[in-house]
C-alpha cells in the first residue's frame, strides 16, 4: 500500500480536523473513549485536494492514500469530546440557534450494530454500537463513525467549494502496555 506524505497539507489538515473537531464527557464515561496513555488507532484512506500545476498555473485534482497513527501522550480531564452517552437524535456542541438549525453543531445522526473481532485490543464490547455523529456547516461537513469502547472507526470530512476530501477508516487499535 501507499502511505501519503505525512507533511503534505492534506494529511495534516485531515488529522487536525479529525482530532481537533471530535467534540466524551470524560468524568461522566471514562471507558466510553479509551483514551488511557499509550493507547493508539491507525486509521488507513483516501484524501483529495488541488495541486497548481506549475506548467499550466491550473489547479488540478490530486488524490493520495493516508495512512496516519493517533497515540494517546497525555490526557487532560474536564474536555468535551464526545458527550456520553450517545443515543440516536443527540445534539451537541454549538449554540442554541445553530443547534435548532442542526447546523454548527454535532448531531447523532444514527445507529447500527458492530462487529469488533478485527480489533482484538478493544476487549469484549458489550452490544457494541456504530453511531453516525455529523456536524454540519455552510462550508463543510464531517461524518464519524464512533463506537463506545473503542473510539472513532470511521471520519469523512467533505468541503463543499474547493476540491477538500478526506475518508479515513480504522484499520488497527492498540491498547497501552500496562
Amino acid at each position: 500500500m501507499q502511505n501519503a506524505k505525512m507533511n503534505s497539507w492534506p494529511s495534516v489538515s485531515a488529522a487536525c480536523v479529525l482530532w481537533i473537531s471530535a467534540l466524551c464527557n470524560l468524568q461522566a464515561a471514562p471507558d466510553y473513549f479509551p483514551l488511557e496513555k499509550g493507547n493508539y488507532w491507525i486509521y488507513r484512506g483516501e484524501t483529495k485536494f488541488l495541486v497548481k500545476n506549475p506548467e499550466t498555473g491550473k489547479n488540478e485534482p490530486k488524490s493520495e492514500m493516508l495512512t496516519w497513527k493517533m497515540e494517546v501522550v497525555d490526557t487532560t480531564t474536564g474536555v468535551l469530546l464526545i458527550d456520553a452517552p450517545l443515543m440516536e437524535g443527540k445534539v451537541f456542541g454549538g449554540d442554541l440557534g445553530n443547534r435548532a438549525r442542526g447546523r454548527y453543531c454535532w448531531l447523532v445522526e444514527g445507529e447500527a450494530g458492530f462487529d469488533p473481532k478485527q480489533f482484538p485490543a478493544a476487549g469484549k464490547l458489550s452490544n457494541p454500537s456504530d453511531f453516525i455523529i455529523v456536524y454540519r456547516a455552510a462550508p463543510e461537513h464531517q461524518i464519524l463513525d464512533f463506537v463506545p469502547g473503542l473510539g472513532i472507526v470511521g471520519f469523512q470530512y467533505v468541503h463543499h467549494g474547493t476540491l477538500s476530501e478526506t475518508n479515513l477508516g480504522l484499520i488497527e487499535f492498540g491498547k497501552a502496555n500496562r
